[in-house]
């Protein structure tokens, strides 16, 4: 099951945040796994990284937390409301309590007024923070918006190739990512197409006949494009 929503992290029924949803989906329900769609910065609190840490992976040790620029010139412009420090102090704190956590972003490269320097700066701490994934978006002039207005619109070719980099960054990420769980055991959602999904989002080829299982499993290698490769393993426990 896949939580998602606006804003997620600020979820509020009835005195329950999402911390005590997902502890209620535990307690009374019989779901393999809860990933969560998409939580801002703010809403990666200690409570919700000790419950990820303590469910024995069926809330998805994941975590897609949107950066948008790691540049703090950049940010004010996007009217952000936190700076790469503080998203920094965040990313930390969650791989110190749920080791192997993934954490995958979104990042924008083009904003009005970024400069060279600025996506320079941007492209350097998503290196930093060890990101799983990267899902790269363009800047794309929206008639009637307040960025639409701004000076110093980016040429489109420099965007363009500022989008090829920080793409070949998250390749490189995904890769490294994935060679890190060779080895370890890993919850597996099987697929149709003999393929299936670790907690932290990787790909996994599996044996045939386990499609809708849920599966520990270590795969034993990884290869170029970052998908693990887990046929042949013997089935540690099924969920």
């Amino acid at each position: 099951v896949v939580l998602t929503g606006i804003d997620l992290g600020r979820y509020e029924s009835g005195g329950v945040g999402l911390s005590g949803l997902l502890a209620r989906i535990l307690e009374q329900t019989s779901v393999g796994r809860v990933r969560l769609s998409s939580v801002e910065p703010a809403g990666v609190t200690e409570e919700l990284l000790d419950l990820i840490a303590s469910s024995a992976g069926r809330v998805a040790p994941f975590l897609h937390v949107p950066l948008q620029s790691g540049c703090d010139a950049t940010l004010a412009r996007m009217a952000r409301p936190y700076t790469s420090e503080a998203y920094a102090r965040m990313a930390e704190r969650a791989k110190a309590m749920v080791p192997g956590i993934a954490l995958s972003t979104d990042v924008i490269v083009g904003f009005p007024g970024e400069t060279d320097a600025e996506f320079q700066e941007s492209h350097a701490l998503c290196a930093s923070l060890g990101f799983s994934r990267l899902h790269v978006f363009r800047y794309s002039r929206r008639p009637g918006t307040a960025a639409a207005a701004m000076k110093s619109q980016v040429d489109p070719a420099v965007s363009l190739e500022r989008s090829r980099r920080m793409r070949a960054l998250s390749d490189a990420c995904a890769s490294e990512f994935s060679a890190a769980l060779v080895g370890t055991p890993q919850l597996v959602l099987c697929e149709r197409g003999c393929m299936g999904t670790t907690g932290g989002g990787a790909r996994v080829r599996t044996d045939a006949g386990l499609a809708g299982s849920l599966v520990w499993l270590a795969p034993h290698s990884s290869d170029a494009a970052g998908v693990l490769d887990a046929r042949g393993c013997r089935i540690i426990r099924q969920e």
